[in-house]
């Protein structure tokens, strides 16, 4: 079982419209891991099914006291290393949870590509 969570104070320093803005986020990530032998896919090493939740509250500015709350639900896949190259794919489907984020976003697709060496 994966759960990663993560809390960030963000300040934006400069001038601008944005210069100066606080906001606090937030996150958690919950995953479960299916090595090759729990779930048989040809060329792939593991399969992980994941749930997030992203946040975000505005501190300061016209920002402040306004929610943002996404949710995203997906997969990475693990393959089969080829050679030296660990290849891995992710695909995700974002959707907003409240009226803050759903004002940003109506829905979504979250893609990953990575290349480990």
């Amino acid at each position: 079982m994966i759960m990663k969570t993560s809390i960030v104070y963000d300040n934006t320093f400069g001038s601008g419209d944005e210069g100066g803005l606080q906001s606090f986020e937030y996150g958690v990530a919950f995953g479960y891991t299916f090595p090759h032998a729990e779930f048989r896919l040809p060329g792939v090493q593991q399969f992980t099914p994941l749930f997030e939740l992203t946040g975000e509250t505005g501190l300061n500015k016209d920002e402040s006291g306004q929610n943002s709350l996404l949710g995203s639900v997906g997969f990475r896949v693990d393959f089969k290393p080829i050679g030296e190259v660990h290849p891995s794919l992710g695909l995700g489907y974002v959707f907003p949870i409240d009226s803050g984020a759903r004002e940003e976003v109506h829905w979504g697709i979250a893609t990953s590509l990575v290349f480990e060496f």
